[in-house]
C-alpha cells in the first residue's frame, strides 16, 4: 500500500491562504487583480464529528467558473459570494479524519473543493468527494485527477458516450481540442471510436500540438474562417461535433453537418466574457430541423451519474498504455491562481491548466505524458506561468570587479575601434527607427491592397454573372413582350372579323325571317284549310252523324294554327323590332348621310338644269300576303330628296299586334258559341250551310291586318 512521502506534521495552529473574489465582473475578461489573498488561522485539533482536514496540493481552473463570477441567478449553480474564498475541483490529502470512510493518507478529488492551502470538509463536502484508488497512487501524477482523469476527462467520455455515440469512419471535429476537455475529447474519438478528427486551435503552436496528439487534421481559427476550414478539412460533411466554443464556429458546423448529425454542447468559451445583450445569435438553428441534428447541453454531474468507475478503470489504462496522451500547463503557487485563470480564458494556456498549491507532492510518479508544452517545431521560450517563475537571478558579487578588469586592460586603438563601431551601430539604429514607421505604413497599405484585391476578386465574377443574367432576363422579356402584342393584335383583329360578322347576321335576319318564315306560315295555314274543307266535305256526304266531331277536330285545329300563325307574327314583330333597335342606333349615321345627298341633290339639280324626279321603291299592295296589289309609289317632282320610309314605325307596329290580338279573341269567342249551338241543336243537316269560319290570317308583313280577313290566297 502507498505512504505519503515528505510529509511534515502539522502544527497545532495552521496558516491558511486562500483566494477570494473581489467583486463581481460583469462585462469583458475577469482581471487578476479581481481576485484577493485572505490569511488565517486554523486549530488542526478543532474538527467536529464527520468532519476532515484536508491539505491542498492541485486546484483546477475551468471556464465553467467564469459565469459565476457576475451576479446570474438564472445560471444552472449558485455564484460566487464576494468576499469568499472561490471553489473547484482539485486534489487533497486527507491530514486529520473524524469522518467514518476517510482516513488520513487518503487522497480525495473535491467536486467543490475551497481555493485555499488547508480545507476543513464536513458532511456534505466528503459526500461529494471521491477517493483516489490506492492502486493509482504512485503510477499516475496527482495532477491528472484534475484534467484527464478528473472532471474533464470524465467530461469528454461520459458525453461522447451518452450523447455523440460515435460510430467508425465516421468525420469528427472538436473545437478549442487543445484544452483540457477538447484534447482528451479528440483522442477518444480517435483511438476508442475509430473517427476521423479535425480539431480547431487558437495559435500554430496548438495546431501542431492536435497533430502529435494523433488528430488527423487541425486548424487555426484566427487565420482560417471556421467555414472555409470545415470545407477544405471536412468535404464530406460533419457527423460529430464536441462544441466548446459556440459562436461563429457552431454556425459554421450547422451548415456543414450531415444528416443525422450529432452535437455535444459542452461549452461555449467564446461568449463567458460577454453579457445576454452582447452574446453571438447564431443565424442557422433551422438546420437543426431539416437536417435531423441531435443537439443536446448537459451537466457532467447529473449525465456522468453511475459512470464513474467505468471512466477510471477505461481511461486510466489507456493513459498507462500512452494511447491517450496528457498535455499539463502548470501554475506553481495559490497567489498566482488569479493569473492562471485569466490566461487559461484568453487561450494562453497549453492542455489542461493546473495550479499547484502545496510545495510537497505525497505521491510522486513519473509523468506518462508531457506535464507542459511540448517541443512543436522549437518554440521560443516562453515566461512560466506566475511572478515567482518570472523572477530573475541576480548577478555573482564578483561580476564588477571582473568588467573593470576588463576595461582597465583595453588599449586606446581597441577603444576607437569600438567607438566607431558603436557609432555605426546607433547610425544604423538610428536609420531604422526612422525607417519603420514608413515600412509599418507600407505594410498597412499593402494589407489594405491585398484586401481590395480579394474583394474585387470575390465579387467582380458575381458581378459579370449578375449582369449576364440581367441582360438575359431582359432579352426574354422582350421577346415575350413582342409575341404578347401579336397574340394582341391577331386577337384584335379576329375580334373585329366577329363583331363584322355578328352584324352582317342581324342585318340579315329581318329580311330572312320575313321571306322564309311568314310565307311558309301561310301556305301551310291554306294548305290545311282546302285539305279541311275537302275532307268536311266528303265526310258530310258519306256519313252526317260524324260531322259534329270533325267541326269539333277542325275548331281545335284551327285554334292551333292561328296560335302558330300568331307566333310567326310575334316573330316578325320582333324582329323588326330589333331592326328598329339597329335602325335608331344608326339615326345619327343616317341623319349625317341624308345631309349628304342632299347638298349632293341640291348641286345636281342646279348644274343639269331640270328637275329630276326620285323613284321611291314600290310599296307592297294586295298581291303580297298582306293585300291586294298597288301602284307604285312616286314623290312629287321638284322633290329629289324625297326617300322611302321603313314600313311601319314602332306605334304602328303595336298597333297591328293589338289589332291581331282582338282578332284572336273574336275568334275564340266565335268558335265557343258555335260548339254550344251544335251541342243544343244536335247534328247538322246535309242540306244546312256550313257555319261561318273565322279568319286564319295573321298580320302581315308590313305589321297591319287585312280588311278582308284573308292572308293572300287560298279558297274559302
Amino acid at each position: 500500500m502507498a505512504t505519503p512521502k515528505d510529509t511534515e506534521p502539522l502544527p497545532a495552529a495552521l496558516d491558511v491562504t486562500s483566494i477570494v473574489l473581489k467583486r463581481y465582473v460583469d462585462d469583458g475578461p475577469v482581471p487578476p487583480d479581481a481576485f484577493g489573498v485572505e490569511l488565517s488561522t486554523l486549530a488542526a485539533d478543532g474538527l467536529a464529528e464527520g468532519e476532515a482536514l484536508c491539505e491542498v496540493l492541485y486546484l483546477s481552473v475551468d471556464p465553467y467558473m467564469r459565469p459565476l463570477m457576475r451576479l446570474n441567478k438564472a445560471h444552472y449553480a449558485p455564484s460566487f459570494t464576494p468576499g469568499k474564498p472561490l471553489a473547484g475541483s482539485g486534489v487533497a490529502l486527507v491530514r486529520v479524519s473524524k469522518a467514518e470512510g476517510f482516513a488520513a493518507g487518503d487522497v480525495i478529488v473535491g467536486r467543490p473543493l475551497p481555493w485555499s492551502s488547508y480545507a476543513v470538509l464536513g458532511a456534505d463536502g466528503l459526500a461529494a468527494a471521491r477517493k483516489v484508488p490506492r492502486e493509482l497512487l504512485g503510477k499516475v501524477p496527482l495532477s491528472y485527477f484534475v484534467g484527464t482523469l478528473g472532471m474533464p476527462g470524465l467530461t469528454a467520455y461520459s458525453s461522447l458516450k451518452r450523447i455523440a455515440e460515435p460510430r467508425r469512419g465516421e468525420t469528427a471535429f472538436v473545437s478549442a481540442a487543445a484544452g483540457a476537455v477538447g484534447q482528451v475529447a479528440g483522442q477518444l474519438l480517435k483511438r476508442a471510436y475509430g473517427c476521423r478528427v479535425v480539431g480547431s486551435a487558437g495559435s500554430p503552436e496548438k495546431v501542431e500540438l492536435l497533430l502529435r496528439l494523433g488528430f488527423d487534421a487541425a486548424f487555426n481559427h484566427k487565420e482560417l474562417p471556421p467555414a472555409e476550414a470545415l470545407a477544405k478539412h471536412c468535404p464530406d460533411g460533419v457527423d460529430v461535433y464536441f462544441d466548446n466554443v459556440g459562436a461563429e464556429t457552431l454556425e459554421a458546423v450547422l451548415d456543414a453537418a450531415n444528416v443525422g448529425c450529432r452535437i455535444v454542447a459542452c461549452g461555449m468559451i467564446s461568449q463567458y466574457d460577454l453579457p445576454a445583450e452582447k452574446r453571438y445569435g447564431v443565424k442557422n438553428l433551422f438546420n437543426v430541423i431539416g437536417k435531423q441534428i441531435k443537439m443536446q447541453g448537459f451537466i457532467v454531474t447529473t449525465l456522468a451519474a453511475g459512470m464513474e468507475e467505468d471512466f477510471l478503470r477505461d481511461t486510466a489504462a489507456m493513459v498507462a498504455d500512452g494511447r491517450v496522451k496528457v498535455v499539463e500547463d502548470v501554475t506553481e503557487g495559490l497567489e498566482n491562481i488569479g493569473r492562471a485563470f485569466a490566461d487559461m480564458m484568453a487561450g494562453k494556456n497549453m492542455g489542461k491548466a493546473v495550479v499547484k498549491v502545496a510545495a510537497h507532492d505525497p505521491f510522486p510518479a513519473p509523468a506518462v505524458a508531457p506535464r507542459s508544452r511540448p517541443p512543436c517545431a522549437a518554440p521560443s521560450p516562453q515566461p512560466p506561468h506566475g511572478t515567482a517563475r518570472r523572477q530573475r537571478a541576480a548577478p555573482p558579487a564578483a561580476a564588477p570587479a571582473a568588467a573593470a578588469a576588463a576595461a582597465a586592460s583595453l588599449s586606446l586603438p581597441a577603444l576607437l575601434h569600438a567607438a566607431g563601431v558603436f557609432v555605426l551601430c546607433c547610425a544604423g539604429a538610428a536609420f531604422l527607427i526612422a525607417a519603420i514607421p514608413a515600412l509599418l505604413a507600407a505594410a498597412r497599405a499593402a494589407h489594405r491592397a491585398e484586401a481590395v484585391l480579394r474583394a474585387l476578386e470575390a465579387e467582380i465574377p458575381d458581378t459579370a454573372a449578375s449582369m449576364r443574367l440581367s441582360g438575359l432576363e431582359l432579352s426574354d422579356c422582350l421577346s415575350e413582350l413582342g409575341a404578347l402584342g401579336s397574340d394582341l393584335t391577331g386577337g384584335l383583329r379576329a375580334s373585329a372579323r366577329m363583331v363584322g360578322a355578328a352584324e352582317s347576321g342581324l342585318r340579315a335576319a329581318p329580311g330572312a325571317i320575313a321571306g322564309a318564315v311568314v310565307p311558309a306560315v301561310a301556305r301551310t295555314e291554306a294548305k290545311a284549310r282546302g285539305t279541311v274543307e275537302g275532307l268536311l266535305l266528303e265526310r258530310a256526304a258519306s256519313a252526317p252523324d260524324l260531322l259534329p266531331q270533325v267541326l269539333r277536330g277542325t275548331a281545335t285545329a284551327v285554334k292551333r294554327a292561328r296560335i302558330g300563325a300568331a307566333a310567326a307574327g310575334f316573330v316578325a314583330a320582333a324582329v323588326g323590332a330589333g331592326a328598329a333597335a339597329r335602325g335608331a342606333l344608326d339615326a345619327r349615321a343616317m341623319q349625317v348621310a341624308r345631309a349628304s345627298v342632299a347638298a349632293a341633290g341640291a348641286a345636281a339639280v342646279e348644274g343639269d338644269g331640270p328637275e329630276r324626279a326620285v323613284v321611291a321603291p314600290r310599296r307592297r299592295g294586295g298581291a303580297g300576303p298582306g293585300g291586294g296589289g298597288g301602284a307604285e309609289a312616286r314623290p312629287p317632282a321638284g322633290d329629289p330628296m324625297q326617300r322611302r320610309q321603313p314600313p311601319g314605325g314602332p306605334q304602328q307596329q303595336a298597333a297591328a299586334s293589338a289589332a291581331a290580338e282582338q282578332q284572336r279573341r273574336q275568334a275564340k269567342q266565335a268558335t265557343a258559341e258555335q260548339q254550344q249551338r251544335g251541342q243544343q241543336q244536335g247534328p247538322l243537316r246535309h242540306d244546312a250551310p256550313p257555319p261561318p269560319q273565322p279568319p286564319l290570317s295573321g298580320p302581315s308583313l308590313n305589321g297591319h291586318v287585312p280588311k278582308n280577313g284573308r292572308g293572300g290566297g287560298g279558297a274559302a
